[in-house]
């Protein structure tokens, strides 16, 4: 009788420990993104609306996933009939997060529109909905180009008269 209790106590013991550690798993998978399953914002050649394309990014050594995502996003669409957001040689000069805001300094070539690309202040605004959309810990973005705050909405006192 004693031996089937120890056997019983064992069982209970493992079985706790397995289902603690599928909890833990379960949680962490749920939290985390797993998938690395993003979404990128374009204008499309075609017409005026704005098309969704989705793409799976790897991680690259060194970097944050919002560095890389941006890295991709300058690359422009996988798809021909859409829009980059800037001219093929813009580049990131700097991207870091402090208090939950975003700031994205681009190269001075992001100012030329060549060929197909969008208009700048239209590409600035798909950019930071890009990244509202993509990171969600991001409360605003702020986008530089050479150093410069580009298209900064401006707070203005409204002033009413009675």
């Amino acid at each position: 009788m004693k031996e089937k209790s120890a056997l019983i106590t064992k069982i209970i013991v493992f079985s706790s420990i397995f289902l603690v550690a599928i909890l833990i798993s379960g949680i962490y998978i749920f939290m985390t993104k797993a998938d690395n399953r993003f979404v990128f914002l374009f204008e499309s050649l075609d017409d005026s609306d704005i098309h969704v394309e989705v793409r799976y990014l790897n991680n690259v050594p060194g970097e944050d996933e919002i560095t890389c995502y941006i890295k991709d996003l300058l690359l422009g669409p996988a798809t021909n009939r859409y829009r980059p957001l800037f001219s093929r040689s813009t580049t990131l000069d700097s991207c870091f997060v402090r208090d939950d805001i975003l700031y994205i300094d681009l190269s001075s070539e992001a100012l030329v529109k060549t060929g197909i690309s969008s208009e700048t202040e239209r590409a600035c605004g798909l950019l930071k909905e890009c990244i509202s959309t993509n990171f969600r810990q991001i409360a605003e973005t702020k986008v530089f180009i050479s150093g410069i705050e580009a298209y900064r909405e401006e707070e203005a006192l409204v002033v009413s008269v009675e």
